[in-house]
């Protein structure tokens, strides 16, 4: 049996998450403003400007948005009628769980999306630059004007697919976020567990033990079913050798979170050198190792 206590380490969980910012550059105060905002939060988005360096490749960067985790994409009636961001709309389309990764914000002058009418007006606007790119085409035949209307095609033939989607998407506008202070979006992100992560750190280097339970049991009161909290408390108990209290404090964890494996193991060793509980020890191992092997 082994006799390893696993040091707390959950806040690999919850790194910061790969944002890629999609906007259009009419709308660049817009777009500063939600930066600022995420960069507040410990996020830094994936943005253009800061991103493109001199000699480096546009299309790159923008082919990138499908390795983030999420896309933050500011509809605008200029973004809709941009064809760069809808080319990157285009790529991140038909990529996995198109819907759970974008996060869409709305400004006023896209409201019509929502009006089966008046999105015939997108329709109308990018079948005409198809057709202007098409006689280009035919009166210069080259490289440059044929990737043009290629990539106009494409536009076209998805511009269905993307109302049908974003349109049953639950989406805030501007005004609304500010108001709000931007909590529907930093809630999705898990920027308020990290800092309440960082809260918990913060009690556990208290290196009084009286006044760290005492931390401890504050922040429970506010928070009595966060995980980091009650995992740490179990665990500095057993650190400062107060066994009985990491016996309990790991027993309330665990019955309110019981696949989790560091908390099983711990409590096994716990069991087997301070309370030579073996046949208990054993079973919180095996739980442990079933786990690990389930999550393999």
């Amino acid at each position: 049996m082994e006799d390893n206590i696993d040091q707390p380490n959950m806040d690999s969980r919850i790194k910061p998450p790969d944002v890629f910012l999609s906007y259009c550059s009419k709308n660049d105060n817009i777009a500063n403003e939600i930066d600022l905002v995420f960069q507040k939060n410990g996020i830094m988005l994936r943005r253009d400007k800061r991103e493109i360096v001199y000699m480096k490749s546009i299309k790159d960067f923008m082919n990138s948005i499908n390795k983030s985790d999420f896309v933050v994409m500011i509809f605008s009636d200029e973004y809709l009628k941009s064809e760069g961001c809808m080319y990157e709309v285009n790529e991140v389309l038909n990529t996995h769980e198109f819907e759970k990764r974008i996060i869409p914000i709305l400004l006023t002058n896209a409201k019509s999306i929502f009006d089966n009418k008046a999105r015939v007006h997108y329709y109308d606007y990018w079948k005409t630059e198809l057709g202007d790119a098409e006689k280009r085409l035919k009166e210069h035949s080259n490289i440059d004007h044929f990737k043009q209307m290629e990539r106009l095609k494409d536009i076209n033939n998805s511009l269905g697919k993307f109302f049908d989607k974003v349109i049953d998407i639950k989406m805030f506008s501007f005004e609304e976020l500010k108001e709000q202070n931007y909590r529907p979006i930093l809630k999705i992100f898990g920027i308020e567990e990290r800092k309440l992560y960082d809260e918990v750190i913060s009690i556990s280097n208290i290196k009084n033990y009286e006044k760290q339970e005492l931390a401890f049991e504050d922040f429970l009161s506010k928070y009595p079913d966060n995980k980091y909290g009650l995992f740490y408390r179990g665990y500095m108990a057993n650190e400062n050798k107060k066994f009985d209290k990491a016996k309990a404090y790991y027993e309330v964890f665990l019955d309110k979170y019981p696949r989790e494996t560091g908390a099983h193991n711990n409590f096994a060793v716990l069991l087997e050198r301070q309370f030579n509980e073996s046949d208990n020890a054993r079973k919180h191992h095996e739980i442990a190792l079933r786990s690990e092997e389930h999550t393999s």
